[in-house]
């Protein structure tokens, strides 16, 4: 029995490790206006952030990441339990360390790593344009946006409180 139990944990670990190495994750924020997110993930203010329609295809499929200081695990035995392979890779996938708790981020997982997810353009709500954003870049967001039904907001910062806002920008 303990040899048959040894063989299922290596077998699940095999099987999380090789879906972990080809599945991709789109990672997505409920916040817009994080001055750390901002930083760590927009070139130092000079990026831009997309909005979508949370209720339209494929954003109606994004699922919260649970956040807890101890990595999660799975008893071969208790496995069964769990329900699918499905539900085990979404506990792996789906998990971060709690330090990353200010990102409120929420993932989609795709089957194909390296694979694209696609939208209607009618997802697309808002764009944020980074505090830093050069304006060559801000006017091929412009023209990229010619014809939709958009927001575009330019990000300032409140240095009186370590902040930042968005500023609507008329098109």
């Amino acid at each position: 029995m303990a040899a048959l139990s040894c063989g299922v944990a290596a077998a699940l670990d095999d099987i999380v490790e090789h879906n972990r190495q080809n599945r991709g994750a789109v990672c997505l924020s409920a916040i817009p206006t994080d001055i750390l997110m901002w930083s760590h993930y927009a070139d130092g203010h000079r990026g831009f952030c997309l909005e979508f329609d949370t209720s339209k295809h494929p954003f109606d499929r994004a699922r919260q990441v649970r956040y807890t200081d101890e990595v999660p695990t799975v008893d071969p035995l208790d496995a069964a339990d769990l329900g699918s392979m499905a539900d085990i890779l979404e506990l792996m996938m789906l998990t971060k360390a709690e330090c990353w708790s200010y990102e409120h981020e929420w993932r989609l997982v795709h089957g194909v790593a390296g694979t694209a997810y696609c939208f209607e353009p009618s997802a697309l709500t808002a764009v944020y344009l980074g505090s830093a954003t050069s304006s060559d870049d801000e006017a091929r967001i412009i023209r990229a946006l010619d014809g939709l039904s958009v927001s575009l907001y330019r990000m300032v910062h409140n240095y009186r409180s370590f902040s930042i806002s968005p500023e609507k920008i008329e098109l």
